[in-house]
C-alpha cells in the first residue's frame, strides 16, 4: 500500500514538473509565434510605404518580455526615415485579458519621422496581435503645439485617433482615423489648416504587394497659403460645427490677408477592384465649396479610372521608375532602366489594353460651368495588334485618345494671368489667350472658350491643329 502511495506521489511529481516546465517554456515558444507576427506585420506595413527601404531592424526576444527596433529610409537619399521602437509583451498575464481575443502578444510603438522639414509629433501604436498572426492596432498622435525657437513652421494638432485591424489570411487591413483639427502655423498666423478629417478604408493583398479595396477620405474644411487668420486650437472638439472650426479672429482683429485656397465638405473616394490578372483604379473626388484667388465656386467634380491595368506589369513599372528616380543609381544603370522601360515594360503593360478616363471634371463658377473630359485607350494585344511583339513606338502609335474642356471666357483669363505674371517675364494672360485664339488652338463663342484633343496614329490634333508626335513636333507656343 505504501508503496502505491509513493508511485502515486511520484506519478504526481512528475505531472507536475512536466506542467512546470511547459508553463515555463510557453512564453518562450509563443514569444517565437509573437516575433513572427510582429515581423508580418512589419513586412506589411513595408509594402504600404512605396519606396520605403530598411536601414536597419533588431530584434531582442526576452522570456516575458522582447523589444525591437527598426529604422525605413522613406526616399532614396535616406535623409527622411521612419524609426519604430517597439516593446513587445508574451507573458500570461496578456494572453487572456480581452473576451473572445487569444492575445498572444502587445506590442506597443512608438514611431518618429525624422529629418522632415517641419518636426513631427510621435505615433503610439498599441497593437494586441492574436494567435492565428492578426491584430488589432490602436493608433494616437498626442495634441500637440511646439513653437520651433528658429520661427520655422511647426504643427498644432488635436489627438490623431484611429484603430488598424491586420488579418494574414488574405491578408486584410481595415483602417479607422480621425482628426478633427490640424494647422502648420507660423508666428504670423497659420499657413494651411484641416478639420474635420476622417479616413476609412477597406484593403485586401492582391499581387506583388499591391491592394485592392475601397478608401473614403472626408475633409470637413481646409485653407492654404497666406495668413492673418488666428491659428486653429489643438484643444478643439470633434463636435463643434464645421465652419465654426476654421478660425477667423475677432471683430477687432485687421481683415485677414488673402487665402491661397480653401474648401468646405471634400470626399473622395478611392476604388481598386482586381479583375483577374488586371486591375480597375477609380478616383471620385466632390468639394461643396472652393475658394481660389479670392474667388468662389461651388459644386467642383474631379473623375479618374484607370481599366485593364495589368498587376505583374504595373509592379515592374512602379520599381523602374522609382529606379530611374532614385539618386543611389548609376546614370549607366539608369540608362539600362529606362532602356527596359521603353523597350520591354511599357510593351507589356499597353499589351493589356489600359483604359485612362479623366469623367467628369466639372466646376460651376459665377459665369458659368467649367467642363472638361479626356479619354486616352491602348487596345488589348488580342484586338488585331498581336504581330506589335516588343517595338514600343509601334505600340504607340496605336494609342487612341479624345478630350475636350469648355469653360467661361472671364475664367480662362483669370487662370492664365496669376498676379505675378509680368513680373516673371511672361506674356500678359490676355496676349497669350489672344495669340492662342489667333492660331486656331482654341475657339470663342458667346463668351465661352472651348478646345478639342484627338490622338490616332501618333497624331495629336488640338482644335483641328495637327501636330505629328512622332515626327517633327510643335505646341503651344
Amino acid at each position: 500500500m505504501a508503496g502505491r502511495v509513493g508511485n502515486l506521489t511520484l506519478s504526481g511529481l512528475a505531472v507536475g514538473l512536466v506542467v512546470i516546465l511547459i508553463g515555463a517554456s510557453l512564453p518562450l515558444v509563443l514569444g517565437t509565434q509573437a516575433q513572427r507576427a510582429y515581423q508580418e506585420l512589419l513586412g506589411a506595413a513595408v509594402d504600404a510605404l512605396p519606396g520605403a527601404t530598411v536601414v536597419f531592424s533588431r530584434y531582442d526576444r526576452g522570456w516575458f518580455s522582447s523589444t525591437a527596433n527598426t529604422e525605413w529610409a522613406l526616399e532614396a537619399s535616406g535623409a527622411q526615415r521612419l524609426r519604430l521602437d517597439s516593446r513587445i509583451e508574451q507573458g500570461p498575464f496578456i494572453w487572456f485579458n480581452r473576451k473572445g481575443f487569444p492575445v498572444l502578444a502587445r506590442v506597443q510603438t512608438r514611431a518618429e519621422w525624422l529629418g522632415t522639414a517641419v518636426q513631427l509629433p510621435p505615433l503610439l501604436v498599441t497593437t494586441n496581435i492574436s494567435t492565428d498572426g492578426s491584430a488589432v492596432g490602436r493608433l494616437l498622435v498626442p495634441a500637440t503645439d511646439q513653437p520651433r525657437r528658429n520661427d520655422s513652421p511647426w504643427l498644432r494638432n488635436t489627438d490623431l485617433t484611429g484603430t488598424l485591424h491586420f488579418s494574414p489570411a488574405a491578408p486584410t487591413v481595415l483602417i479607422e482615423i480621425d482628426l478633427p483639427a490640424v494647422a502648420l502655423v507660423t508666428p504670423t498666423g497659420p499657413l494651411a489648416q484641416l478639420t474635420d478629417s476622417r479616413l476609412r478604408s477597406e484593403l485586401r493583398g492582391w499581387t506583388g504587394g499591391l491592394y485592392t479595396g475601397t478608401t473614403r477620405l472626408t475633409i470637413g474644411a481646409a485653407r492654404f497659403g497666406g495668413t492673418g487668420a488666428e491659428p486653429a486650437n489643438a484643444s478643439s472638439t470633434a463636435t463643434e460645427p464645421r465652419r465654426q472650426r476654421l478660425p477667423t479672429g475677432s471683430p477687432d482683429t485687421p481683415p485677414a490677408a488673402p487665402v491661397g485656397a480653401s474648401l468646405h465638405g471634400l470626399v473622395i473616394d478611392l476604388t481598386q477592384t482586381p479583375s483577374d490578372r488586371t486591375l480597375d483604379i477609380q478616383l471620385q473626388a466632390q468639394v461643396d465649396d472652393l475658394q481660389l484667388r479670392g474667388q468662389d465656386y461651388r459644386a467642383a467634380q474631379v473623375g479618374i479610372s484607370a481599366r485593364s491595368l495589368d498587376g505583374e506589369s504595373l509592379i515592374d513599372l512602379i520599381e523602374a521608375i522609382q529606379a530611374l528616380s532614385s539618386s543611389t543609381r548609376t546614370p549607366a544603370l539608369r540608362g539600362l532602366v529606362g532602356l527596359t522601360l521603353v523597350t520591354r515594360l511599357l510593351p507589356r503593360f499597353l499589351a493589356a489594353g489600359p483604359r485612362f478616363d479623366l469623367d467628369p471634371v466639372r466646376l460651376d463658377t459665377p459665369d458659368g460651368p467649367v467642363t472638361l473630359h479626356l479619354r486616352v485607350a491602348a487596345p488589348a494585344a488580342g484586338d488585331g495588334s498581336a504581330n506589335r511583339g516588343s517595338n514600343a513606338v509601334t505600340w504607340l502609335t496605336a494609342i487612341t485618345g479624345e478630350g475636350a474642356v469648355t469653360l467661361p471666357e472671364s475664367v480662362a483669363r483669370d487662370w492664365l494671368g496669376p498676379a505675378d505674371q509680368e513680373h516673371r517675364g511672361d506674356p500678359p494672360a490676355e496676349q497669350r489667350l489672344d495669340r492662342w485664339l489667333d492660331e486656331g488652338w482654341v475657339s470663342a463663342r458667346d463668351g465661352q472658350v472651348s478646345s478639342t484633343v484627338h490622338l490616332v496614329d501618333g497624331v495629336l490634333t488640338v482644335n483641328g491643329r495637327i501636330l505629328p508626335l512622332l515626327g517633327p513636333t510643335g505646341g503651344f507656343r
